[in-house]
């Protein structure tokens, strides 16, 4: 089974500079991609990431984008729609890249790691087809629509 992401490690405090008399709690320092909670640096889970340093929250990977593991510092490029690879990542993560879906399949979504074949013998008229209406029915004999 899984790891868990929590109690990797202690948070370290750190010092500020405060007004003799005054109350602030304690900040405490995290690396990127973790977040600070009950004293422990906690891995941010799958498409989050956070800024580091006293960071008590992650924030979600902007669209069209995610990582591969907890605890990720950076948030990088999924396939678009009408494309896809092995891992569904875009360059330089994938260092293939994106590849446009073949005529006759399709990828309605992002990060995909394949593309789904039209049904029942429809067609695409061209490569990288985004959605299911894309998919036609296409004349055996000429190839037109």
């Amino acid at each position: 089974m899984g790891r868990s992401n929590k109690r990797v490690f202690r948070a370290i405090p750190t010092i500020s500079n405060t007004a003799v008399g005054t109350r602030l709690p304690q900040l405490y320092q995290v690396l990127r991609g973790y977040k600070y909670e009950a004293k422990d640096c906690v891995k941010c889970p799958v498409g989050y990431t956070s800024a580091g340093s006293s960071s008590t929250s992650c924030t979600k990977c902007g669209p069209g984008t995610s990582n591969k593991q907890p605890g990720s510092k950076n948030c990088y490029d999924l396939c678009k729609a009408g494309n896809w690879s092995s891992d569904g990542f875009d360059k330089p993560l994938n260092t293939v890249g994106c590849a446009p879906c073949s005529k006759g399949y399709y990828s309605d979504v992002y990060g995909a790691k394949s593309c789904t074949q039209c049904p029942n013998g429809l067609s695409t008229v061209t490569e990288g087809a985004k959605t299911a209406q894309e998919c036609v029915d296409v004349d055996e004999g000429s190839g037109q629509v």
